[in-house]
């Protein structure tokens, strides 16, 4: 990896994943949600590596 990238961690366990809201839908779907926008917006930033880590303490 350069120094120049620097790497943002997205660290989140299976109830992240499957976290629903009101109606039933996965959160992670829908466009405003704010986690899913913070993760969208490091995936775009050129100068960030996302790295996704996975907790399997939940």
């Amino acid at each position: 990896m350069s120094s120049s990238v620097a790497p943002r961690r997205v660290l989140t366990g299976s109830r992240g994943l499957r976290a629903v809201d009101g109606q039933g839908h996965r959160r992670l779907d829908d466009p405003d949600d704010r986690v899913r926008l913070e993760i969208e917006e490091s995936v775009q930033r050129s100068r960030l590596r996302v790295v996704p880590l996975s907790s399997r303490r939940d």
